[in-house]
């Protein structure tokens, strides 16, 4: 199976390595429960061709607070589909155009874009703007590290998905820094979205190849449970670890290596 086209990780392992509940355990994490997805919207899945999953994440019951249920979506499609270029990621216009979506469809938006940091320069930046749905921007996060598997690094406005929509064909042939034949193609992304929950475990990743859509449910009080489970801010040294990593961070830093 060519690397290039494979749908996902979770396929490849149910066509070759055929795990068991298990393997997939130890792999994934616990599995959630599939969500009962409406035969109508699997059937407009089948018939616009697109990943369409739904599953639930559980939280164990609680005696004094309520269980606190959230839907979640994820929408796959290409990052850079915006015709808005380098725009404010607090009120351009790709924010401005998404505010109303969330604002529209009652949901939280997840919106890569090129974002141009007037303050600073006019700097750009590889950026996922978060909108509520009731239209509010919740915050930021800018990518600090693109890594440099196959094709990914040639376009560095993508942020997070590149599925077939987005794979160009460039006039001009280009290298990818990994010593394979001059292409005109941009390529799938190397990877999957998937929705991952605080105590480990996550969903199946929807395809690499083709557009799709992932619905969740979500147990909020995962969030208490799971570090209430492992104790690490009862046993971890946080003074310590500034310490070191203020260490690290120093030009002349050498790492304490013992060689006999």
């Amino acid at each position: 199976m060519s690397g290039k086209h494979f749908e996902s990780l979770e396929k490849v392992g149910d066509m070759h390595l055929r795990l068991n509940s298990e393997g997939r355990r130890l792999l994934f994490g616990k599995e959630p429960k599939k969500l009962n997805i409406p035969q109508s919207a699997i059937d407009a899945a089948v018939e616009q061709d697109y990943d369409l999953k739904g599953y639930v994440f559980e939280a164990s019951p609680e005696q004094l607070r309520p269980p606190r249920t959230v839907p979640s979506f994820s929408l796959c499609l290409p990052s850079i589909a915006m015709p808005f270029f380098a725009a404010s990621a607090e009120d351009g216009l790709t924010t401005r155009f998404c505010i109303q979506l969330a604002k529209h469809f009652n949901m939280v938006v997840v919106s890569p874009i090129l974002e141009r940091d007037e303050i600073h320069g006019g700097t750009l930046w590889n950026t996922a703007v978060v909108v509520s749905n009731n239209g509010n921007v919740l915050g930021k996060s800018r990518k600090n590290h693109i890594p440099r598997v196959g094709d990914f690094n040639e376009v560095s406005v993508t942020h997070c998905i590149t599925v077939k929509q987005l794979s160009e064909y460039f006039k001009n042939e280009f290298t990818s820094g990994d010593g394979k034949k001059a292409h005109h193609d941009f390529g799938n992304f190397y990877g999957s979205s998937y929705v991952a929950a605080p105590d480990g475990s996550r969903s199946p990743g929807l395809s690499r190849t083709r557009d799709g859509l992932l619905l969740t449910e979500m147990a909020l009080n995962l969030n208490r449970q799971a570090p209430d489970k492992w104790n690490f801010k009862m046993t971890g040294r946080y003074e310590m670890y500034a310490e070191e990593l203020k260490k690290a961070i120093q030009h002349d830093f050498q790492p304490n290596i013992l060689k006999e």
